[in-house]
């Protein structure tokens, strides 16, 4: 806590950099300075670090910020709920896919439809997500069905994924996709590997 109250001290501008991002970066010295003062930033570091703490602890106040003009805990409450939507929608991808493609490859094993599946498992999980994510934006918002590249705005967390306005989804389809790899990828890497599988050794497993 301490030190998360010190970091400030030492960027730009010091404690007063809000200041500028509520004032302007033009903003005469004069005007911050009585902002500071308002806001009660002309106190010494003990007696500010003794209201944050109190604040904290006690209160359960986590300040407001500044360039959103909102309360942290409203923030936090925005984002929360739809973080953790689209993680679940990720893990149920994840499941939705693995599982039957998982029992598909068990029970052909050896097989083209195998190989083929594990190499684009293995194409999958080698490429970064940011970059799966960016082509699935491009095919689906640029150059396919021209979906919005930007999630909605001002709803609840379950409406991301009943508005026609969705991208939040698409965009965790990667995460699914890797999950999926992974598996794959484990899976092949705890058995002798097949004629396809030889240059990645055995016992190559993540898991």
């Amino acid at each position: 806590m301490l030190l998360t109250f010190s970091l400030p001290y030492f960027q730009v501008h010091g404690i007063r950099a809000p200041a500028y991002t509520v004032l302007g970066t033009k903003a005469t010295p004069y005007n911050v300075a009585i902002w500071a003062k308002q806001h009660g930033m002309d106190h010494s570091y003990f007696d500010r670090f003794w209201t944050y703490a109190t604040q904290v602890l006690f209160h359960f106040n986590l300040g407001r910020s500044y360039k959103e003009n909102s309360s942290v805990w409203g923030i936090i409450s925005l984002y929360v709920p739809r973080t953790i939507w689209l993680a679940a929608v990720s893990l149920a991808l994840t499941t939705i896919i693995a599982i039957p493609l998982g029992i598909y490859q068990a029970a052909r094993r050896n097989t083209v439809g195998d190989y083929t599946a594990t190499g684009v498992a293995f194409v999958l999980y080698a490429m970064p997500s940011f970059l799966l994510c960016m082509l699935l934006l491009d095919a689906f918002s640029f150059h396919g069905p021209h979906l919005p590249n930007s999630p909605p705005q001002g709803v609840q967390a379950w409406a991301m994924f009943t508005s026609p306005r969705v991208s939040y989804c698409r965009c965790r389809i990667d995460h699914a996709l890797s999950g999926w790899a992974q598996s794959l990828y484990a899976r092949h890497g705890s058995r002798s590997p097949g004629p396809g599988l030889r240059a990645h050794g055995e016992g190559e497993g993540l898991l």
